[in-house]
């Protein structure tokens, strides 16, 4: 069920909505777990998802599939405002942003062994694959002798994203705990128009002797009929007199028949 918020939930970055920053945050996450999954089929696009050493190309697969599915999660949780799914989320982004530092701090080691590899490229395959240390990603960034230039496109895409991703965890984080404590709708009384319109007999009934008290009669407190021409058959104004008046009661008949609640006192109209 959809319950719907009527207040502005905050800002992000003080340009946007925080519920559209929360938004993106599930959009990045979403796009950064298709490029850690394509690295199944291709290598081409694994310098934006990481995974050159042997544990950290199982883990990126694995943080690929777990995304998708928060992802997933997290926007249906966004567009029903169930702060739980997307509660859930968070917490799987902030796991996300530890696996990322590990993932890029495991890669960065193997990085090391790209310049050995480049240089004597057969023979250190071979080795590898003896030994059951094979790394086929790193093994093909080394043939194409690109290891410089895929280390800092390496380093500048994953220290983006953890930047990126940390801040957006806070605001994901922060969005979830308004949801959770902030007022559903934000009721204003208007200052002007007086209490008892709101509050109905919330108060008191006045005293008996309340206008002798005050020196102004019961008949005196209210106000004079509101006058409305009859219709003419002719098109013309005819005389003018209250609806009230014209069904046969006085001027301070017209508040006899108004049903009143248990133990109130007389009606009097506020101004």
């Amino acid at each position: 069920m959809v319950k719907h918020h009527e207040f502005v939930s905050g800002t992000l970055c003080s340009c946007m909505p925080l519920r559209t920053g929360v938004y993106w945050h599930v959009a990045l996450v979403l796009a950064t777990s298709t490029l850690c999954l394509s690295t199944l089929i291709t290598e081409d696009l694994r310098v934006l998802a990481g995974g050159y050493a042997g544990w950290t190309g199982t883990a990126v697969l694995l943080l690929g599939l777990a995304g998708a599915f928060y992802g997933f999660c997290a926007f249906v949780g966004l567009r029903d405002n169930e702060s739980a799914w997307v509660h859930s989320f968070a917490a799987f982004s902030a796991v996300r942003v530890a696996a990322i530092a590990a993932i890029f701090v495991g890669d960065l080691l193997a990085f090391r062994d790209c310049g050995h590899l480049a240089a004597n490229g057969a023979l250190y395959v071979v080795v590898n694959a003896m030994s059951g240390h094979h790394h086929g990603a790193l093994e093909h960034v080394a043939m194409m002798d690109l290891c410089d230039h895929t280390r800092l496109i390496y380093i500048v895409a994953t220290v983006t994203n953890l930047v990126l991703s940390t801040y957006l965890v806070c605001e994901t984080f922060r969005w979830c705990h308004i949801i959770e404590h902030g007022p559903v709708y934000h009721i204003a009384l208007g200052e002007t128009e007086p209490l008892k319109i709101h509050t109905g007999y919330q108060y008191p009934p006045l005293p008996h002797d309340y206008h002798a008290q005050i020196g102004v009669s019961p008949r005196s407190a209210v106000p004079p009929p509101v006058a409305f021409p009859p219709p003419s058959p002719r098109g013309g104004a005819g005389t003018t007199m209250s609806p009230m008046a014209s069904r046969g009661y006085g001027a301070g008949d017209q508040w006899a028949g108004m049903p009143r609640a248990a133990g109130s006192g007389p009606i009097t109209m506020e101004a």
